[in-house]
């Protein structure tokens, strides 16, 4: 009884294992961009889950040992990623798309430029970095953000805006400020009254190639500032910040005199003063 039982275990077990490499099968196909349907040699083709995975060839193609119901998961450096799941079929072709996360945006004199095409000396500042710190003064935003660029804070008046000269002093008689230009505008306002919160990027243009457009008035170099806009389709978002400020006296200059007291020390000491030059 007890062989008839052993036998009839492992007639099962031999039936089990039948099935399940009966089910595994090769998988095989292509992997191709989806811009110019080139293939892509050297992606990866993962069974997701697993440690199981192969690369595609020069040309693209690939092979891989896969059960019906598993995904393959093919992924390329500077592409967006897919997933397929192993059905029927034995041939499963993929094409990839070019992740434009990768492309960082860069707004130039001429429209707008991806970082690997621009030619010129640029720096971005986004929105993301800005509401990292406090500012009283969008242009503020720039200070230890970019290089080349030296920051001259004219008073301690809060809410002014600090003067900004890029690589350099240009000129000895003329104004150092570069131009700004807001949503494609020439700006002449105070920059204090910009919203920061309502700022998408602020783009500084250093070199010649990169202001060429704007002729003489870019001597100095361009700061482009770009606002946020409105996205078709995306649910309302309403945000509200607001910050003060307190300025007092550590000192208070009547503490131990009367203000008529004050006035003739500081008087007496201004005489001094110009007796000793």
């Amino acid at each position: 009884m007890k062989v008839k039982l052993l036998g009839l275990m492992t007639l099962c077990m031999a039936l089990v294992i039948q099935v399940s490499h009966a089910q595994e099968k090769t998988v095989s196909g292509t992997v191709s961009s989806v811009s110019d349907g080139l293939p892509i040699p050297g992606a990866n083709v993962i069974v997701k889950g697993t440690t199981r995975g192969v690369q595609t060839d020069f040309d693209g193609n690939y092979s891989i040992r896969a059960s019906v119901g598993e995904v393959l998961a093919f992924s390329y450096v500077g592409m967006q990623s897919a997933e397929s799941v192993v059905g029927a079929s034995n041939t499963i072709d993929m094409a990839l798309s070019i992740d434009n996360a990768l492309d960082e945006v860069v707004v130039v004199a001429f429209g707008t430029s991806t970082k690997e095409a621009f030619t010129g000396s640029a720096s971005v500042i986004k929105a993301e970095e800005m509401e990292l710190r406090s500012l009283t003064s969008p242009i503020a935003a720039i200070e230890g953000a970019t290089t080349g660029v030296q920051f001259l804070s004219a008073s301690g008046q809060p809410g002014s805006s600090p003067s900004i000269v890029i690589r350099g002093v240009g000129t000895l008689n003329g104004t150092t400020d570069p131009l700004y230009i807001v949503d494609g505008i020439s700006y002449q306002g105070g920059l204090n009254t910009i919203n920061q919160n309502d700022i998408e990027t602020i783009t500084v243009l250093k070199d010649a190639a990169s202001t060429a457009l704007y002729g003489s008035r870019a001597a100095n170099g361009v700061v482009i500032i770009t606002t946020k806009k409105g996205k078709k389709g995306s649910a309302v978002k309403v945000d509200f910040t607001t910050q003060f400020g307190v300025i007092t006296k550590a000192i208070d200059d009547y503490d131990q005199v009367s203000p008529g007291e004050y006035y003739e020390l500081m008087f007496s000491i201004l005489q001094k003063f110009i007796e000793w030059f």
